[in-house]
C-alpha cells in the first residue's frame, strides 16, 4: 500500500472517529435540572416526590409533604400551578385504608392498617374501606397471618419482618403465610448477592447500592452494576467500580435526583487528539 493511501484512509478513520464522538456526546443525557427538596427530575422538568405537593418543583419552587398519612401520585396531579393541598392528595398512603372519602372540599381520612399490614398499593381515597382491605404488608414485611374479611370480624394481615436480611422483601403479594422465603426480592436501592431457599425456608441476601446511587426492585442475584449512579456523567458502577465518582477527582458526582450536576460531561476532545497523534506517529513510520 503507497504511502498517499495510508495517509487517505488514516485520515478518513479520524474524520469517522471524530463525527461519532460528536454524535455520542449529543446523544448523551443531559444533566438533570436542579430541583426543589423532595422532588424530582421527570422529562427535563422537576416533579414533587409522591406523597408531596407543589406549584413550583424546580429549584427556588417547594414541594409540601401531603398531611394527615395521605398520599398524591407524581406527575401533573401534584405539581403545577393549580395543583392543592386536597386536589393532589387523594389518597392513602401505603400502611393506611380510608376510612372517610375525598371530596373537591377535603382530602380523604385515613387510618393506620397496625400490624405491619398495609393493602397492596395507596388507596384511592374516594370510597370507604374496611380494615380488612390491609390484606398486604409493608416493604420488607412477610404474611404470618392472613387478613380476616368476616363481617363484624374484620381485622388486617398480620405481618413479619424479612429481617434475616436488610432490604429483603417479597416481590409479590399474596404470599404463601408464614414462609420467610417468601422474602425473594431486594427492595429498590439494594442488589441481590444470594437468593431466597424455599427448601432451607431463608431470605434473599441483600447489600446496599453505593452512596449516591439506587436501583430498581431487584428479584434476581446481581452485582453492585444493577445500581445507577444519580449523576449520568458519573463512573458506570461494576467489579472494578464500587463507588460512584466523577473521571476528575476535583468533581463531586450528586448525592440526590434532582441536584446539580458535579460531574461533567465527557469530552470527546482527548480522543480527537490521542487519535491524530496515532496517525501522524503512523504516517512518520510508514
Amino acid at each position: 500500500m503507497s504511502r498517499s493511501l495510508v495517509i487517505i484512509s488514516l485520515l478518513l478513520i479520524a474524520s469517522f472517529t471524530t463525527t461519532q464522538a460528536q454524535q455520542q456526546q449529543q446523544q448523551q443525557q443531559q444533566p438533570p435540572p436542579q430541583c426543589a427538596q423532595n422532588a424530582s427530575p421527570q422529562q427535563g422538568n422537576c416533579i414533587c416526590n409522591p406523597g408531596y405537593w407543589g406549584t413550583n418543583a424546580n429549584k427556588g419552587g417547594s414541594c409540601t409533604q401531603c398531611a394527615s398519612n395521605t398520599w398524591s401520585a407524581p406527575g401533573q396531579t401534584n405539581t403545577g400551578p393549580q395543583v392543592t393541598a386536597i386536589s393532589a392528595c387523594q389518597a392513602c398512603a401505603l400502611g393506611y385504608y380510608v376510612t372517610g372519602a375525598g371530596t373537591n372540599q377535603a382530602s380523604p381520612t385515613c387510618q393506620a392498617c397496625g400490624n405491619n399490614s398495609s393493602p397492596a398499593q395507596p388507596s384511592a381515597g374516594t370510597t370507604v374501606q374496611k380494615i380488612s382491605s390491609c390484606n398486604s404488608c409493608m416493604p420488607g414485611f412477610f404474611m404470618n397471618q392472613v387478613a380476616n374479611t368476616t363481617g363484624g370480624s374484620e381485622a388486617p394481615a398480620q405481618c413479619t419482618t424479612c429481617g434475616a436480611s436488610s432490604g429483603a422483601t417479597p416481590s409479590s403479594a399474596p404470599q404463601q403465610v408464614g414462609d420467610i422465603s417468601s422474602c425473594n426480592a431486594c427492595q429498590p436501592g439494594y442488589f441481590m448477592t444470594a437468593a431466597a431457599n424455599t427448601t432451607n425456608k431463608t431470605a434473599a441476601t441483600c447489600s446496599s447500592c453505593p452512596t449516591s446511587s439506587s436501583s430498581q426492585q431487584q428479584a434476581n442475584v446481581g452485582d453492585v452494576s444493577v445500581c445507577k449512579c444519580f449523576d449520568p456523567f458519573a463512573l458506570l458502577l461494576g467489579a472494578n467500580q464500587k463507588t460512584c465518582a466523577c473521571k476528575s477527582s476535583s468533581e463531586t458526582p450528586i448525592s440526590a435526583p434532582g441536584g446539580a450536576a458535579g460531574c461533567s460531561a465527557p469530552s470527546f476532545g482527548k480522543i480527537i487528539q490521542i487519535s491524530f497523534g496515532i496517525i501522524i506517529s503512523l504516517i512518520l513510520y510508514f
